[in-house]
């Protein structure tokens, strides 16, 4: 899937999300590791998981028994 970003600069970008590594909060950016390097875009984190339709992890939530089957 392809989706549409905003570089840090305010400039277009349009990313192959098949090869994302992660995403993670950079101060009021978010980084983007790809597979090609790193990218700092102006959309958050919250609406690039949006975008890709996934659930951020809630890191402050009840803790899962790691030895529990993942679905």
């Amino acid at each position: 899937m392809w989706i549409r970003l905003t570089r840090a600069d305010g400039n277009p970008i349009t990313v192959n999300t098949d090869y994302l590594v992660s995403i993670q909060d950079h101060g009021d950016r978010t980084l983007i590791v790809h597979t090609c390097g790193e990218l700092l875009v102006l959309e958050s984190q919250l609406a690039l998981f949006e975008a890709l339709r996934l659930q951020p992890i809630d890191r402050d939530g009840p803790k899962r028994d790691r030895r529990a089957e993942l679905h």
